[in-house]
C-alpha cells in the first residue's frame, strides 16, 4: 500500500484474518483416532500436505523429497489430503501417484479425499509442509500451527510473514526438493520439534483467532485504542 498507492501510512492498520481456532483444541489427543483413520503406522514419523491438489501447491516437491530420504534410509510417511479443483481432470493426482512409484516410496504415501473434519489430519502429522510456488495468505499453515504443528513452508509469498519469518516454523526455497529434505531430516531428528510446535500454536492462538479479526475492525472503526496488530 506505501509503495503502490498515496494513502497516507497513518491511515493504514494490518488486521489478520482470522479462523475458528476451538477446532484445533485437543488434536493431540486424537493422534491414535487419526492414525488408524488414515491407515499410518502409529510410530512412523509423517509429514503431511493438506489442501486443494493442484501442481502450484507443490506436492510433487514433498514426494520427491521422501524419495531422497528413504534412499539415504530414513523412511518418511507422507499423507496427502485433498481433492483437485472440482470439475478437474485428476491428471495431477495421477502424476502424484506415479511420482511415488518412480522413487520407490509408493507405499510410504497415503493419499484420501478431503473431509471437513480437517483436525483429524492434523493430529495425524508430526510436521506439516506448505510447499507453495507462491501463498499470499495459506489458512492451512495457520490451521497446522493452532494444532501444534512446526512447519516447514516455502520461502514465498505471505507464507514467511504467517511463520514469524521463521521463528515458528522453518522456510525453505520453493521448487527444490533437497532443501525439502534436508529440513524434514532436520525435523525428525531434532529433539526441540515438540516446543517449536508448541511455540507455533501460542502465536497462532494469539493472532489469527477469528473474534481478535472482530475485535480489532471494531476498535479501529470506532476509534478504538487498538487498530490491530501486524503479523
Amino acid at each position: 500500500m506505501r509503495e503502490k498507492t498515496r494513502m497516507p501510512p497513518g491511515r493504514i492498520h494490518v488486521i489478520p484474518l482470522g479462523i475458528d481456532l476451538k477446532q484445533f483444541e485437543g488434536v493431540e489427543e486424537k493422534r491414535q483416532k487419526a492414525r488408524l483413520f488414515y491407515g499410518l503406522p502409529p510410530d512412523a514419523f509423517v509429514a503431511g500436505i493438506v489442501g486443494r491438489l493442484h501442481p502450484d501447491k507443490g506436492h510433487h516437491y514433498l514426494l520427491k523429497a521422501a524419495g531422497h530420504l528413504h534412499r539415504a534410509g530414513q523412511p518418511l510417511h507422507v499423507l496427502i489430503v485433498g481433492e483437485e479443483t472440482r470439475g478437474g481432470t485428476g491428471r495431477y493426482t495421477a502424476s502424484l501417484q506415479q511420482t511415488a512409484g518412480e522413487q520407490g516410496i509408493e507405499n510410504l504415501v497415503h493419499f484420501h479425499p478431503y473431509t471437513e473434519e480437517t483436525a483429524l489430519a492434523y493430529a495425524a502429522l508430526d510436521v506439516f509442509v506448505m510447499a507453495s510456488l507462491g501463498e499470499t495468505y495459506g489458512m492451512v499453515t495457520i490451521e497446522a500451527m493452532a494444532a501444534g504443528l512446526p512447519v516447514i513452508g516455502t520461502n514465498t509469498g505471505g507464507t514467511p510473514e504467517l511463520l514469524g519469518e521463521g521463528r515458528y516454523g522453518m522456510l525453505i526455497p520453493p521448487k527444490d526438493e533437497k532443501a525439502l529434505a534436508g529440513a524434514l531430516e532436520n525435523m525428525m531428528n531434532n529433539p526441540g520439534r515438540k516446543q517449536l510446535g508448541q511455540a507455533a500454536q501460542q502465536y497462532a492462538l494469539s493472532t489469527f483467532g477469528y473474534h481478535l479479526q472482530c475485535k480489532a475492525m471494531e476498535e479501529l472503526l470506532t476509534g478504538g485504542s487498538s487498530t490491530g496488530a501486524g503479523i
